[in-house]
């Protein structure tokens, strides 16, 4: 439903000559109106993540989360985050953020939780090429973050096992060092609707994120990730 909607709303927005409006925030409405369409429950955006926000203890905003959907007791039933690939690119560290985020939600209250890219096939081809997104100096399909071309299972190691990736999640990690991740998250990808785009065609990506029964770990606990605790707030 959702790479269907969307990829028709951000077609129609072409076809009216409106390319320069899209945006990540531009999706929002679209994305809204889907969500509460099809559950009839209380959508809700920019909704503060449960596990996250109130171990922030820094002055800068708190994580959120794009949109949930609540059920009739307020817990969480659908996590989305989204991101368009414009003018400007997300970072592969902003993608994976996303990602671990959402699976932090998918794993604390058992909820549907998928992740959104947008944008032209030539920008987000590009992006999926960047180093960090996969491994460049791999001779395979290099561990990406996101399976762009193909609807197969893609596992995401969040440990240390692969080194291209530690620099970013130490990043990551450097604010959460008590906090229990996984140690992996998985995605499957929806099928786009123009798998046979044009390069300046605009395409809607969906993953939803699987159960892959992975560990939890402290970064605090791992030689890689941990930082002592008098250089954390200078991370």
């Amino acid at each position: 439903m959702l790479s269907v909607g969307l990829e028709g709303w951000v077609n129609f927005e072409r076809a009216c000559k409106r390319t320069e409006l899209l945006s990540e925030a531009y999706l929002s409405l679209p994305i809204a109106q889907i969500l509460n369409s099809h559950t009839g429950k209380r959508v809700v955006s920019e909704f503060r993540h449960p596990i996250l926000a109130p171990l922030s203890s820094t002055s800068g905003r708190r994580p959120t989360t794009d949109f949930v959907v609540c059920d009739h007791d307020d817990a969480i039933a659908v996590a989305i985050e989204s991101k368009w690939v414009g003018r400007s690119s997300p970072t592969p560290k902003m993608i994976l953020w996303d990602l671990m985020r959402l699976e932090l939600i998918r794993r604390e209250f058992d909820a549907e939780c998928f992740f959104i890219m947008a944008g032209t096939k030539k920008k987000l081809e590009a992006l999926s090429n960047k180093a960090g997104f996969k491994d460049k100096k791999s001779k395979g399909r290099g561990r990406p973050l996101l399976r762009l071309d193909a609807n197969a299972l893609n596992r995401v190691r969040l440990d240390s096992t692969d080194v291209f990736r530690r620099k970013i999640l130490r990043e990551i990690y450097s604010k959460y060092q008590e906090v229990e991740f996984p140690t992996a998250l998985a995605t499957r990808r929806a099928s786009p609707l123009m798998t046979e785009a044009k390069n300046r065609a605009y395409q809607v990506y969906v993953w939803r994120l699987i159960d892959t029964t992975a560990s939890l770990a402290k970064p605090t606990n791992s030689i890689h990730f941990h930082i002592n605790p008098a250089d954390r707030k200078k991370a």
